[in-house]
C-alpha cells in the first residue's frame, strides 16, 4: 500500500504513513491517548519543569527569598542540590521535547523514549527529600509525605498501561 500524500510505500495494516504521518484510512486502534501524550501532556510538563529550574535556581522552592536565605547560610550545600535539581529540571524539558518528537514522527524508539521519561521524571519526587535529608540531617521521613508513595504508584501504573497500549500500535512506530 502507498501514501496518498508522500506516496511511501507503507505497511498494509499502518494506520500513518510512518514517514510524513498521514492517516492511511486504516482504523484499527484509537489514538486520542497518543494524541493527549503528544499535543498536551508533553508541552505541560515542560512548563512545569520550566517552572520548577526556575524555582530550584532562585531558591523559591523555599517559598520566597527570604526563606532561601536562611536555609542556604544554615545548610550551605542545599544551594548545590538546588542548581543540581535545577539542571535536572532542564533535563527533563529536553527529554519531554526529544519524545514527544519521536512519538510525533513515529520513530521506532519513540515509546521507549516515552517511557524513559515517565521513569525519570519521577527522580526528583524521590531523590529531592533524599539529598536534603543527607545534606541538612533532617530525617528522609520527616521530609517526604504519603504523597510519594502515590507518586511511584502512579508512574508504574502509567509504565504498565503505556507499555501496553503502545505495544498494541507498535506497527505504526517504524521510522528509524
Amino acid at each position: 500500500m502507498y501514501c496518498k500524500k508522500c506516496k511511501q510505500e507503507i505497511n498494509q495494516e499502518a494506520q500513518f504513513c510512518p514517514c510524513c504521518g498521514t492517516r492511511t484510512g486504516v482504523s484499527d486502534k484509537p489514538m486520542k491517548w497518543f494524541k493527549f501524550i503528544i499535543y498536551f501532556q508533553l508541552f505541560i510538563t515542560a512548563l512545569v519543569d520550566f517552572r520548577n529550574a526556575g524555582y530550584y535556581f532562585t531558591g523559591l522552592i523555599y517559598g520566597d527569598f527570604e526563606t532561601a536565605k536562611a536555609v542556604y547560610t544554615k545548610f550551605s550545600s542545599m544551594r548545590q542540590v538546588d542548581i543540581a535539581f535545577g539542571i535536572l529540571s532542564i533535563g527533563l524539558i529536553i527529554l519531554a521535547l526529544y519524545a514527544r518528537s519521536r512519538l510525533a514522527h513515529f520513530h521506532a524508539n519513540g515509546p521507549k523514549v516515552y517511557f524513559y521519561y515517565l521513569i525519570f521524571t519521577n527522580l526528583p519526587t524521590i531523590l529531592y527529600p533524599l539529598l536534603t535529608s543527607i545534606t541538612t540531617g533532617i530525617a528522609f521521613s520527616e521530609l517526604v509525605s504519603a504523597d510519594i508513595g502515590t507518586s511511584v504508584g502512579g508512574v508504574i501504573a502509567m509504565l504498565i498501561w503505556n507499555v501496553q497500549y503502545f505495544n498494541e500500535r507498535k506497527h505504526l512506530f517504524t521510522n528509524p
